[in-house]
């Protein structure tokens, strides 16, 4: 090989050995981040979100409604590698008034907090959906993880319950 050549082909490839390496330690700092991010929601989720939950799912109860909380882990995209689902708390709700055997699981209003590793914060995700009358659903507000207080969780709750009890005087 040419001399001018190999020393041209060496320098590209040093280059590239140089960049994967560069990338590998931001890859690496960048999961270290995500990972206290990660740690930082669950101990929300434990300690603010679940709690503020309970407490206005039980009140509810107790006036007839029904209620759940679920949880959800982040699953990987092994062939895309992007995170399709972030690690989340639900709160479904079945308003009294509609026959139990009606709701399944795309017509059950709910409510749901998820923690997004990649933006290092809290999204919002609200849906009015139910039974025979549609509803809608989409994201709400994403608010930095130190928003997120007992009170932050049940406004956001309360004025989403708003629009599912709202929509449903209309149509039971």
């Amino acid at each position: 090989m040419n001399t001018e050549i190999k020393n041209d082909f060496d320098a590209l490839l040093d280059k590239h050995d140089e960049n994967v390496k560069q990338d590998g330690i931001k890859e690496s700092e960048k999961k270290s981040v995500q990972d206290v991010f990660g740690s930082e929601f669950e101990r929300i989720t434990n300690e603010i979100i679940r709690p503020a939950m309970v407490e206005l799912g039980e009140s509810m109860k107790s006036r007839g409604h029904t209620y759940d909380i679920t949880t959800g882990k982040e699953e990987i995209d092994p062939r895309m590698n992007f995170y399709r689902k972030y690690n989340s708390i639900s709160m479904p709700v079945r308003p009294s008034g509609i026959a139990p055997n009606l709701f399944d699981r795309g017509d059950t209003p709910y409510i749901r907090f998820s923690g997004n590793k990649e933006s290092k914060k809290v999204e919002i995700y609200e849906s009015t959906m139910r039974p025979l009358h549609g509803g809608s659903a989409g994201a709400g507000p994403s608010v930095e993880i130190g928003q997120i207080t007992y009170d932050y969780v049940q406004r956001a709750i309360v004025n989403w319950l708003k629009k599912v009890l709202d929509l449903q005087r209309f149509h039971y």
